[in-house]
């Protein structure tokens, strides 16, 4: 059985505008296996783009016919009451089937493909998935009006093929990213519209890391956070009656989602959570939130995507289609679910030593580091990224400043030989995906200045195996530490790169001196 999972606009009125939903993109398994996963972003060049995914639908399905697809998932967009008016009239089925003539057409809400897209992932039968997003999903009450759902709790038994989907009240993602926005506004004297797709939920990262700078002059509970925006203390239109700096507000933003969403997962544990936890949605790109819950509920396993963002959407639907015919296989690296591409002939580079390039690292150069299958997600864990040492504090300025152009308080992340993890970080959580901040250990600051950020913190990433274990197990030979700084290949507004031509590109373009690229290297003499 061949499936495609799709998310996307499908340009009802006949046009290609920007869309107002973002990170459109598609999956396609066969016989239960996971073949391809893509964001319309990584080819398009257009950053969250969530227009119809032509070009992604083309990838995944490569040299496999449209006419062989047995089946179609898409994911009921659900942001407006006249696309579910659309969708119930049967203009979404009529103008998928008109694409894969020979396939089958079936719909999932929003949350479900995000439950979905975090069950379907890891090994457990049985468990509990918690989706928690900006909004996407819909309901209908009795008299018909639409709901936007923006919280659910999900019941799976894989085995059987049952999930108990129960959605409850929370403001959490909706709240943070509008104050978010405002507060980011505030800071660099930008008018960016909310709605302004080219900056679709980039403004939650980048306060998430100013949150920091705060004097903790102004850090207090808010009543209630997360189930409605309290006019108290922290209002937008009068932030206080007195001066408050941008960096409190992101603070007192920051701190009272962890303590209310730690509240939330504490309660519901109480009565509802089992062994195993599977969060979903965008509010769990939020790696500090991640950490105190996880560390708040010890006695769970967690499970948590390097997609839970609207980017794993058709992952969700691809796997839910497939699990109806055929048990689902969870790939073996989830962060690695794109193509595997050549290094094109006319390129010509020194063979690959990691000796030489663990050296130009240890000599403070900046290497762009492109290998094997293309990440799936908005984070680059290891395969198109950008690598520096982390012992020089100066090389967070040159890398936001010269290479990244993008704020000077953003951090950046730290990826360490797992073998190392509890020597360098207090928490000692294994973090294959960069999904949580950890405390560097006091006596390692100054040995990784460039990846601990003013709190003291490190998102990291952790890894075993592979060419970028052996990189840096080479770069530990060399400067004795397992750690190394890990950017995305990218400059700013740009998604990341996918193929070797946006590699080769964005190298030329960009402040970097290598570029590995598979068994190559680079240089720009």
């Amino acid at each position: 059985m061949k499936v495609l999972g799709i998310y996307g606009s499908i340009g009802f009125d006949g046009s290609d505008k920007e869309s107002y939903i973002h990170d459109a993109g598609a999956t396609l398994f066969i016989d239960g296996e996971h073949i391809c996963s893509i964001q319309e972003e990584r080819l398009s060049g257009l950053k969250y783009d969530g227009r119809c995914p032509d070009k992604s639908i083309d990838y995944v399905l490569d040299e496999i016919p449209k006419e062989e697809i047995d089946l179609v998932i898409y994911v009921d967009i659900g942001l407006q009451e006249w696309v579910n008016e659309l969708l119930l009239k049967g203009v979404a089925d009529k103008f998928l089937q008109s694409k894969f003539p020979n396939a089958d057409i079936g719909f999932v809400s929003h949350h479900q493909a995000h439950a979905y897209s975090s069950i379907f992932t890891q090994p457990s039968n049985e468990g509990v998935c918690i989706v928690i997003d900006g909004g996407g999903s819909h309901n209908w009450s009795e008299n018909s009006s639409m709901g936007l759902q923006k919280c659910s709790l999900v019941y799976f038994n894989k085995r059987k093929g049952k999930f108990r989907y129960i959605p409850f009240n929370g403001e959490w993602g909706l709240l943070y990213q509008t104050w978010a926005h405002h507060i980011y506004c505030t800071k660099t004297k930008k008018k960016i519209s909310y709605d302004d797709p080219k900056y679709h939920c980039s403004f939650n990262g980048k306060v998430m890391g100013l949150a920091s700078y705060g004097s903790g002059k102004h850090i207090q509970k808010l009543y209630e956070f997360g189930h409605y925006f309290p006019e108290v203390t922290f209002d937008m239109r009068d932030p206080r009656p007195y001066p408050i700096s941008s960096s409190d507000k992101a603070q007192l933003l920051q701190y009272n989602f962890e303590e209310s969403l730690t509240e939330l997962m504490l309660r519901l544990d109480e009565d509802y959570l089992e062994q195993t936890v599977c969060l979903t949605g965008g509010v769990f790109l939020n790696i500090n939130a991640n950490t105190k819950i996880v560390q708040a509920l010890k006695n769970r396993k967690f499970h948590i995507t390097p997609f839970v963002s609207d980017c794993g959407l058709s992952y969700g639907a691809a796997a839910f289609g497939a699990s109806l015919w055929n048990d689902v296989k969870v790939p073996p690296n989830l962060a690695f679910l794109g193509k595997e591409y050549v290094t094109p002939k006319e390129i010509k580079g020194d063979n690959l030593d990691l000796k030489k390039v663990a050296q130009y690292l240890e000599d403070g150069k900046i290497v762009a580091w492109y290998q094997g299958r293309s990440e799936f997600g908005p984070r680059a864990l290891g395969n198109r990224s950008i690598l520096m040492s982390p012992k020089y504090k100066e090389n967070k300025n040159i890398l936001n400043e010269k290479v990244k152009h993008r704020e000077e308080w953003r951090p950046f992340a730290g990826v360490i030989l797992k073998d190392y993890l509890k020597d360098y970080f207090e928490e000692g959580i294994d973090s294959p995906y960069m999904l949580y901040s950890q405390t560097v250990k006091e006596d390692k600051r100054d040995e990784i200045p460039a990846v601990t950020h003013v709190d003291n913190t490190c998102r990291i990433q952790t890894v075993s195996e592979g060419i970028l274990s052996e990189l840096l197990d080479e770069y530990y030979k060399i400067s004795g530490v397992p750690v190394l700084l890990n950017t995305s290949f990218n400059d700013s507004g740009k998604p990341i790169v996918e193929t070797p031509e946006d590699a080769i590109q964005s190298f030329l373009n960009m402040n970097i001196d290598y570029l590995v690229m598979n068994n190559s290297i680079i240089g720009k003499d």
